[in-house]
């Protein structure tokens, strides 16, 4: 007993207790920050290619107020293709419907023969024809531009994922 009323007022007691608390508060909360293994990392550089450029610049506040950086926001394919050139994403958020001679699909099967970047398709359309052609180029997946934007926010950390 009397160990034990020692250890609860000895003068190491608080400083157990507040690092106690630091740990389970702090460390368990965000583990990966706290790894001594853990690199130092960079964020993830996400391509937008969108048509309308209010929801492609919709989109990439998204993606910033998610913790990623923007590398840029293009608006057809062409721009795309030299856009990953000049500084590749670690993955793309790609329009289905594009201005220009490309389409999503077709800017996607180009990249996608260049680079294996992950690419999520955002569509306003519903054609069963549409969305067979874009799965035929393997994107990560296919989201409604009129869905909830928890949803919208989930598929692109599925993206990154």
């Amino acid at each position: 007993m009397l160990a034990c009323t020692y250890f609860l007022t000895g003068p190491l007691f608080f400083a157990k207790v507040v690092a106690l608390l630091w740990h389970c508060i702090i460390v368990d909360q965000f583990p990966s920050v706290f790894d001594p293994h853990r690199e130092p990392s960079m964020p993830k550089k996400i391509l937008i290619v969108e048509d309308e450029q209010l929801i492609g610049l919709m989109l990439a506040e998204n993606v910033r107020e998610m913790g990623w950086l923007v590398t840029k926001v293009v608006t057809n394919g062409q721009a795309a293709v030299r856009a990953i050139r000049s500084d590749p994403p670690d993955a793309i958020l790609m329009d289905i419907s594009l201005d220009g001679v490309m389409d999503g699909i077709e800017t996607a099967r180009i990249i996608k023969a260049k680079q294996d970047i992950p690419i999520l398709f955002f569509t306003g359309y519903q054609d069963q024809q549409l969305l067979d052609r874009a799965l035929a180029v393997r994107p990560v997946g296919i989201v409604d531009k009129l869905d909830t934007t928890d949803n919208i926010r989930a598929a692109i950390c599925s993206l990154l994922q």
